[in-house]
């Protein structure tokens, strides 16, 4: 994607500006994904353990941070 697409676009007449929406939409697509990825282990937290939102998520991004 980091390879291939700028070359395509390097090919397209304006193909700067469409480069930089694609990666800007691109990052918002991630960062939607992510978010959605874990809002499950946020609600089990928070349901089943009785955690508040912001401990569940703060546990939850916590395990992320050990894992990776």
């Amino acid at each position: 994607m980091f390879i291939t697409i700028p070359a395509v676009f390097s090919q397209i007449p304006g193909g700067q500006l469409l480069m930089i929406a694609f990666f800007v939409l691109a990052s918002v697509a991630a960062t939607g994904a992510v978010l959605s990825l874990m809002e499950v282990p946020v609600v089990i937290l928070h349901e089943r353990l009785g955690l508040s939102r912001p401990k569940a998520t703060l546990l939850t991004i916590a395990g992320l941070v050990l894992l990776g």
